[in-house]
């Protein structure tokens, strides 16, 4: 599809109203988002892998202050066989964008050990359907709703 926007527009295709898309804000105030349905679908392909919480210290604590909004109750009723989608983020971090709820129940339960798949560097901006620079700030509100 073709889209004739002015110069310097801001232009965002949203996927699929029936998909699952995860967002994430970070520190500086950039905004991003991602396909979970679609990434769900390229990790069918990709081989499982085991993925450790306190590998990376996370902590109830942990959970609570970067999943403010999290529903425990539902967390303790999760699938801990079903991986967690994991994608490369940054220089040397990874973000999980699928799974934080099983990850929460693993950690709540003393679990040591979760399946997890991780998409590579271009499956995951394939994926990214939203980066949306601090300076954008007045348009956010509308677009996570």
């Amino acid at each position: 599809m073709q889209l004739n926007a002015p110069k310097n527009a801001l232009v965002i295709v949203l996927p699929a109203l029936d998909h699952i898309t995860f967002s994430h804000e970070a520190p500086d105030g950039t905004l991003r988002a991602w396909d979970v349905t679609q990434g769900n679908e390229i990790a069918r392909t990709h081989p499982i892998m085991t993925f450790r919480p306190t590998d990376f210290q996370m902590t109830l604590e942990w959970i609570q202050q970067n999943y403010e909004t999290l529903d425990w109750d539902y967390a303790k009723t999760t699938d801990l066989t079903k991986p967690l989608l994991i994608i490369p983020f940054r220089e040397q971090e990874i973000l999980i964008i699928d799974g934080w709820h099983r990850l929460a129940r693993a950690v709540l339960e003393g679990v040591e050990e979760l399946p997890m798949v991780l998409l590579t560097r271009e499956e995951a901006d394939s994926i990214q359907w939203l980066h949306l620079p601090p300076e954008y700030a007045l348009m956010r509100e509308e677009l996570v709703r």
